[in-house]
């Protein structure tokens, strides 16, 4: 029979009870992360040489794929393999596809053949099982191409302008998946760069809409998807630069509001080629937010629910004309609110908040009072599914921030759980100088760790945080000295290690690959079952997990109140 126990709480806390430490996988060999071909494997890339590299997370299996190539920087994964432009003095640059083996590194298709080369290019967009690329022939010049990682299924979509001079140039065809169907730019003599789309036949290819009427181009840049539509940001003659909309089809591809009524852009972002900002969106509560500018109160947070009656300024934070310097891109989503920082006139940078109306829309904490405030710095907790990117609380519990003091007063390490009693110090971590340096940061199953330019004695270097005082400390002082490590994180981890690049100073021009000892990855557990049982004098604890995977190594707490707990045993 089983028996319940109501009175008695057991809270499987998800940490790793083993200390993390850090482990060189290999020396001066400049390798940047560039992508994670599976849980056991990830791409890197050799600075400088651009020659590709992978690592199991051990010494051992950190190798070379390839002496024979040239990395040309744009590729992408598609069925556990890597498919990539390289270049070599035998094909030009041409296809390569890999397993993340030496023995299963090799040329995939020479789309021209002999040492001219093809150039595939622009970003590797999966889509439907396949990957889009562009590609340049002497006989179509470039158009767009697709592969489903095999010689012959690796194909030309259509010539869509007939005759060598191509559909576009290298880095212009600007990609995006939408579902049923890919959304791509390409020019015409006729319509000059604007809104196509695609299903992968010749068929199935057509020009959306003409956005910019006549032979200029409507310059489209950076694609949201948005309750079931596409929004960009396009230019045409009359309106300047401003939020568009598609669904795919002609009639449903619309200017969603003129913010900047006439021919001023409202959206601050070089479009095109060589795009230096971007349209930086957040969804919330049913609508889109977004930055912009009317011409009359700055730059400032706007949002919108896809019609022009539901496009409207979210909130003069910082009143008139002034910029308020506000960043969407980290902010921190709790419960039905974004938490993100902004910069006003009367109290300086602080943590703002909106639920997306205008009376929700208002200071979340004033950490400094007064004109003078400092820089909060939010950093988000993301979760990868493998198919999308969540943001939320760590533990469920709360968010970390950086506080950066006016006049060089130092740098504060802040936790908050998205209340205003509950947003506090954790630790100062330097008193002189505001500049934290570059920051890179993961969350792990034992706390933050991040990077901060402590002090004149260390540099920039390794810390960690379990979100107390006590428990936010030095990790490792890498590069020993002064000097900084210039450590940046691998989000991925690979086999269940964290990995990351750094310089230890050796050589100051290059940089190593290190990871993070012990089980430091967050936990993929999800409890099918749990149940608590009167076992004699002992309790006895049931559960089932979707994973073996994450399903052991947890410490077992109890509580009596729901609020603190104590440690009792550990689960091996």
């Amino acid at each position: 029979m089983r028996h319940f126990l109501p009175a008695l709480l057991f809270n499987l806390l998800l940490f790793s009870v083993a200390q993390g430490q850090v482990t060189k996988l290999s020396s001066n060999t400049s390798l940047e992360v560039e992508v994670p071909l599976s849980k056991t494997k990830t791409i890197l890339v050799e600075s400088g040489f651009k020659k590709l590299w992978v690592t199991d997370a051990t010494t051992g299996g950190t190798v070379k794929l390839s002496d024979n190539i040239m990395y040309e920087e744009v590729g992408g994964v598609l069925n556990g393999k890597f498919i990539f432009a390289a270049t070599n003095a035998t094909y030009g640059s041409e296809l390569w596809i890999t397993d993340g083996t030496p023995a299963g590194t090799s040329l995939l298709k020479d789309i021209v053949p002999g040492a001219a080369g093809s150039e595939p290019n622009d970003d590797f967009v999966l889509h439907n099982g396949y990957l889009y690329f562009s590609a340049s022939t002497p006989e179509h010049g470039r158009e767009l191409w697709r592969t489903n990682g095999t010689e012959a299924g690796t194909t030309e979509v259509d010539d869509l302008t007939a005759g060598p001079a191509g559909s576009g140039i290298k880095g212009s065809f600007n990609l995006f998946s939408a579902g049923g169907y890919l959304l791509f730019n390409m020019t015409t003599t006729a319509e000059g760069y604007e809104l196509w789309r695609t299903n992968g036949t010749a068929g199935g290819t057509a020009m959306v809409k003409d956005i910019n009427p006549g032979t200029a181009s409507s310059e489209i840049s950076t694609y949201t998807l948005f309750n079931n539509q596409v929004f960009f940001a396009a230019k045409t003659a009359a309106n300047g630069v401003e939020v568009w909309k598609t669904d795919g089809t002609t009639g449903g591809t619309q200017l969603v509001k003129d913010i900047r009524p006439g021919t001023p852009s409202s959206l601050n972002i070089s479009v095109g080629l060589g795009t230096t900002n971007f349209f930086a969106t957040y969804p919330l509560n049913g609508k889109l937010l977004f930055m912009a500018n009317d011409g009359v109160h700055g730059e400032e947070i706007w949002a919108t629910d896809g019609t022009e009656d539901g496009t409207f300024l979210l909130k003069d934070i910082n009143e008139e004309a002034a910029v308020s310097f506000i960043f969407l891109f980290n902010g921190v989503k709790v419960g039905n609110r974004l938490i993100f920082t902004a910069y006003q006139t009367e109290s300086g940078s602080e943590l703002w908040e909106t639920d997306g109306t205008t009376a929700g829309t208002k200071i979340f904490k004033e950490i400094l009072p007064g004109m003078d405030g400092g820089i909060p710095s939010l950093l988000p907790y993301l979760t990868f599914t493998g198919t999308s990117v969540e943001q939320k609380l760590y533990q469920d519990k709360w968010f970390f921030f950086l506080f950066s003091l006016p006049a060089d007063g130092g740098v504060e390490l802040w936790k908050s759980d998205g209340t205003d009693a509950g947003t506090v110090k954790v630790k100062t971590l330097r008193t002189e100088d505001s500049d934290p340096g570059s920051v890179s940061y993961v969350y792990t199953t034992q706390g933050l760790y991040f990077t901060i330019d402590d002090d004149a004695d260390l540099g920039s270097e390794l810390w960690k945080s379990n979100g107390t005082d006590a428990g936010t400390s030095l990790v490792a002082d890498i590069n020993q000295g002064p000097e900084d490590s210039e450590l940046f994180f691998s989000f991925f981890p690979v086999n269940g290690y964290f990995i990351f690049t750094a310089t230890d100073g050796d050589d100051p021009t290059k940089w190593d690959l290190y990871r993070l000892e012990g089980s430091l990855v967050p936990m993929p557990v999800k409890l099918e079952s749990f149940t608590v049982s009167l076992q004699a004098a002992d309790a006895k604890l049931d559960w089932v997990t979707s994973l073996e995977e994450g399903s052991r190594d947890f410490v077992i707490e109890r509580s009596d109140d729901g609020k603190f707990y104590t440690a009792i045993g550990t689960v091996a």
